[in-house]
């Protein structure tokens, strides 16, 4: 059962991709994958996250949204002004295709060039 007030923010998922430019170089950008997802994002204590008998320490968020197919690992949520890396693949919530959890990893942004 999904309580609708516990999705309280809401963001974007994002998919990485990867183009080639003129000089025949990759260029790596995000891509708007689905907007205006509301998610409920729960941090998790600085013990780490323990995934069965391994303690995954890079994990800082538990993220939980409407069931989205499609989604992959390489992915990314957004809200204001955070970033969250997916962890690991999505996971179908008790294969019900109600919910979506992932693990994910907060990083701070990088500013944009001012030139």
């Amino acid at each position: 059962m999904i309580r609708p007030g516990s999705f309280n923010r809401k963001g974007i998922i994002q998919r990485r991709a990867i183009s080639v430019d003129e000089l025949g170089e990759e260029v790596e950008a995000w891509e708007n994958f689905v907007e205006d997802v509301w998610a409920q994002v729960m941090p998790i204590s600085a013990r780490g996250y323990v995934h069965g008998e391994q303690i995954a320490d890079d994990v800082t968020h538990i993220i939980r949204f409407r069931y989205i197919a499609g989604l992959v690992a390489a992915d990314r949520f957004i809200y204001s002004i955070r970033i969250f890396n997916f962890v690991g693949a999505p996971i179908n919530f008790q294969d019900g295709n109600y919910m979506t959890e992932v693990r994910a990893i907060e990083i701070i942004a990088e500013p944009e060039d001012s030139a």
